[in-house]
């Protein structure tokens, strides 16, 4: 046996037990460490380990074993339970005589016979050979062509049995033909087996490869080399789905296993699927729903299975789908609908899908759009989605520098993503950010016009939306028919890197909306949430100037008398809130971060106002005494207006309130009951 080393000690957690791993067998019998880490990760005795637990049993039995001395260096042995190694025979030895004054010497180059005999009242064996003689033995059999079947696992099984179950590429190099391994990959995968990998080699393919859904040992390199897809060079080694987050791609039609890869590499874990494997000629044709869920299973990936058109792409019912897919622990969803509202989809054909899909599955339900071209005082999702994602884009500017295009497309984002967080219900809101770009000839301003198609703009916008979502993020597209996506652009791809590294860095991005009113028969949201957050005077102050007043959140009506919120005009219902004066504050209790944005109506259900009307955004730092004018824009009653302004340029506004007024240049233009309304959605932010 050997002697206990005087330095790296194995560590506590190491396991006593025997236990191997492919491609570990010559670690654990040749290596001299005590321990080897097998390719889970877990810590291992080597032969030499196995020496040291012998010594170790040494000691479990009241033996102490003298570190560093043995019968050829020579020692002194001071106590009867100390035990001495002698490497000539490989045993230890206690002294069983008497001891002198100093001990019993024992000089160097000595023998049990040499300095004392062997027997009663002399050097008695504690420890003879039969221990390291069985491991000789063993390591011998261990080196034989039947090694592995004398290895017991922690399964009950002999190694080789347990090697069984693992097969390895190399294994089909016989089907490499000119360098293109993509035969012997899919001959290893076609096993069932679980595929493991060193890693040392790259493996060039040419075509689409399939797998069981297992997973994969150690690490695959491949170099994709398929005229359909981008060249590149793909390094994985295999994990589960980090949960914590959904970080998805929407995917039209790729399904290959080296795609899934592809994806999973660059920091998505979800892949958002159309299932159109027809939309792209032959390419991706002989695709499956069952195919691709086990495709992302080894790369893995969570799916989540569109069911929009599912008959229309040869994919069967919604509850054909759902019964294909349903059972894979991967699968964790289903998309109900693209942009229901954009669409104009009645809230009750989208109750009727949810409804289905409810019947059919427990997993989460998905919808995916935007608020921009929409009115943010209407009712276009249904409130029954678990997840939605929010697909606002940057647009097209035929002027202004690259930071004057991005503000502009914030504004548009923030003001997306903070209506729907609003007008969803409990869904969980997620930001979807472009990750695509298309020139086009003869481009659109406005909102409903062009999307943006140069890339600095949209990486900066989009990385900005994208953090926006604390972690959590989706992207359109991974292929489909743009020239520029995620598949073959590295600036495009770097947003996805910026992105999920923002969620480790403890930087929170906020996005504080309120939303209230509307007008007559079109869907009105409560002043409840407004009225909450409306501040108030200090009664007991009568010295200082309060800024508020002349503002508060009503909802106006038809009635028998002119009140503050009854009129005697025929069919009136609009709700939001209320002005009465010609300067009229409305104080919130609202943090006003570093961006405030808008999109909302006047509206003016007095005499005509004779002069002009503005929109006024302040901030305060102590409920309304104090105040700072970030924004002021002319509004004309019943035209929408959109705004986006930063709110201080010298801090981010923690600590201080929003203030929204609205300002008649004429003094004859005031009321005296709330005629004059705004409603609609105000967004804080401090991206």
């Amino acid at each position: 046996m050997a002697t206990t080393p005087t330095s790296n000690p194995i560590p506590s957690e190491a396991p006593p037990d025997l236990k191997f791993n492919a491609g570990k067998i010559d670690e654990f019998v040749t290596s001299q460490g005590w321990t080897y880490t097998d390719r889970f990760g877990v810590k291992r005795y080597t032969i030499e380990g196995m020496n040291y637990l012998a010594q170790q049993t040494m000691n479990a039995f009241g033996y102490v074993t003298l570190t560093g001395v043995t019968f050829t260096t020579g020692a002194t042995i001071t106590n009867p339970n100390e035990v001495l190694f002698n490497p000539a025979d490989s045993s230890y030895y206690k002294w069983t005589g008497s001891f002198a004054s100093g001990g019993k010497a024992v000089p160097a180059n000595s023998t049990p016979e040499s300095s004392g005999g062997v027997g009663a009242g002399k050097w008695l064996s504690v420890g003879d050979t039969t221990a390291l003689s069985a491991l000789n033995a063993y390591k011998a059999l261990l080196a034989s062509s039947t090694g592995t079947q004398n290895i017991g696992t922690s399964g009950g099984v002999n190694l080789s049995d347990k090697l069984s179950d693992f097969v390895s590429i190399t294994d089909y190099k016989n089907l490499v033909v000119a360098g293109d391994w993509t035969a012997a990959i899919q001959a290893a995968f076609n096993t069932g087996k679980v595929v493991y990998d060193s890693g040392l080699t790259t493996y060039k393919t040419t075509a689409i490869i399939n797998t069981k859904g297992q997973p994969f040992v150690g690490k695959l390199n491949i170099q994709l080399a398929r005229t359909t897809i981008p060249s590149a060079t793909v390094s994985l080694e295999y994990s589960k789905p980090n949960n914590s987050y959904l970080r998805g791609i929407y995917v039209q039609s790729a399904y290959d296993l080296c795609e899934m890869m592809r994806i999973k590499s660059l920091g998505f874990n979800t892949v958002l699927h159309y299932c159109y494997f027809d939309n792209n000629g032959s390419t991706d044709s002989a695709g499956t729903i069952s195919q691709l869920i086990m495709n992302c299973s080894t790369a893995g990936l969570n799916l989540v299975i569109n069911t929009q058109n599912s008959v229309a792409h040869n994919n069967g019912t919604v509850a054909q789908v759902v019964g294909v897919a349903d059972s894979y622990d991967n699968v964790i969803g289903y998309s109900v609908v693209d942009e229901p509202g954009s669409s104009g989809m009645s809230l009750a054909s989208q109750e009727t899908l949810i409804s289905t899909l409810r019947g059919l599955t427990k997993k989460k339900l998905y919808s995916v759009d935007f608020a921009w071209r929409l009115n943010t005082w209407t009712k276009p999702w249904s409130y029954n989605y678990d997840v939605f994602l929010v697909d606002s884009y940057s647009m097209y500017y035929a002027s202004g520098t690259l930071s004057d295009r991005v503000n502009k497309d914030l504004g548009k984002l923030r003001t997306d993503l903070g209506a729907c967080m609003k007008m969803t219900g409990a869904a969980k809101v997620i930001p979807c950010f472009q990750a695509f770009a298309e020139p086009t000839s003869s481009p659109v301003e406005g909102i409903s016009g062009t999307y943006c198609f140069d890339i600095p703009q949209i990486v900066q916008a989009s990385t900005a939306f994208g953090k926006a979502g604390n972690g959590n993020f989706a992207c359109f597209v991974w292929d489909a028919s743009f020239p520029s996506n995620v598949s073959n652009s590295p600036d495009l791809q770097g947003i996805i890197k910026a992105v999920v590294s923002h969620a480790d860095t403890g930087e929170v991005y906020k996005t504080e909306p309120i939303i209230f009113g509307g007008v007559n028969s079109v869907y009105q949201r409560s002043v409840s949430e407004a009225i909450e957050i409306a501040g108030q005077k200090d009664a007991e102050n009568t010295v200082d100037g309060w800024q508020g007043g002349g503002a508060y959140p009503v909802k106006l009506m038809t009635g028998a008398s002119e009140t503050p919120t009854k009129t005697t005009t025929a069919s009136i219902n609009i709700s939001g809130i209320g002005f009465r004066r010609t300067f009229s504050r409305y104080v919130t209790k609202k943090p006003a971060l570093k961006f405030v944005s808008a999109f909302g109506v006047f509206e003016n259900y007095g005499a005509t106002i004779t002069g002009t009307a503005a929109l006024n955004l302040y901030t305060t730092p102590d409920g309304g005494y104090n105040q700072n004018l970030v924004y002021s824009g002319g509004v004309t009653a019943g035209t929408p207006f959109r705004l986006s302004s930063q709110t201080t340029n010298t801090w981010d506004g923690v600590g201080e309130d929003l203030v929204i007024s609205i300002a008649l240049s004429s003094n004859t233009d005031a009321l005296e009951n709330y005629r004059r309304f705004v409603y609609g959605l105000f967004v804080s932010t401090n991206w």
